[in-house]
């Protein structure tokens, strides 16, 4: 039989996966920045930290959806939109262009405009309920 600590305790908060990955996400700037030639980053690099940078942003929306889901148990879909609109927007980051053919970009391309569609429906939608 289990005494004492509660199963889940052992487990890190989301909020602490949250700061590890900001905490992640600092340590590789500043390796990067300190790495021979100190304080020039090249493109790879930049890339490479605006993806790291992105990813932690997804992070942070996925969490939040989770927060109000508990509570509320109701799904927000505007933030589930915005979460895959910067996933996207992190793929187009960290994309290489020459090693993707045309069909695969323009599958991008048409990803990121319905997605944008949808969140500007759903914003207008909201807008339209809260003023009956």
């Amino acid at each position: 039989m289990h005494q004492g600590r509660d199963s889940h305790s052992n487990r890190c908060p989301p909020e602490c996966l949250r700061r590890l990955a900001t905490v992640d996400l600092g340590w590789l700037i500043i390796k990067d920045i300190f790495t021979p030639p100190a304080f020039l980053l090249d493109i790879a690099e930049l890339l490479k930290l605006f993806g790291a940078f992105l990813l932690v942003m997804i992070g942070k929306e996925l969490l939040g959806t989770v927060k109000t889901y508990i509570p509320e148990k109701t799904i927000h879909v505007e933030v589930v939109l915005l979460v895959a609109i910067i996933a996207i927007d992190r793929k187009v980051v960290i994309l290489e262009p020459k090693e993707m053919d045309g069909a695969n970009l323009l599958g991008v391309a048409a990803i990121i405009v319905a997605l944008s569609a949808a969140l500007l429906r759903q914003a207008g939608w909201a807008k339209c309920t809260e003023a009956r």
